[in-house]
């Protein structure tokens, strides 16, 4: 049985109790979300914990500040650089206003972003809201 925790690096208490369940050995595998204010701290320590889990990509569309550059982003992001939220990017889907490039940009970015934390290619690769 594979139990996984998931949203890893959403915020410094989801990932501290991550961590413990982790230190614990009561999952076999971790979602890491690797943008908002807190995801790179939060993922170099579940990095320094050396525990054997499977570490995966946890892919976010919505909401946080995008790693691509913001004018490559244009169709996903708001003038602040930050992602739709998820009413917003649903509907902009469905009237044909978000380019498959950018998206496919931003995804990648956010797996180079996994590789260069973890040192390797995620384990499995999620997400949820916007698949």
């Amino acid at each position: 049985m594979i139990l996984n925790a998931d949203d890893y690096g959403i915020s410094p208490s989801v990932s501290a109790a991550i961590r413990q369940l982790v230190k614990a050995n009561l999952i076999s595998s971790v979602s890491c979300m690797v943008i908002g204010t807190s995801a790179l701290v939060e993922l170099t320590k579940l990095r320094e914990l050396g525990a054997d889990v499977d570490v995966g990509l946890h892919l976010v569309l919505t909401n946080d500040p995008a790693l691509s550059e913001k004018s490559k982003v244009k169709s996903i992001t708001v003038a602040s650089g930050h992602l739709y939220s998820f009413w917003k990017l649903f509907l902009r889907c469905h009237l044909r206003l978000v380019n498959a490039r950018e998206v496919s940009r931003e995804l990648k970015r956010q797996r180079e972003v996994c590789r260069e934390v973890f040192g390797q290619d995620p384990d499995f690769i999620d997400g949820h809201q916007h698949v």
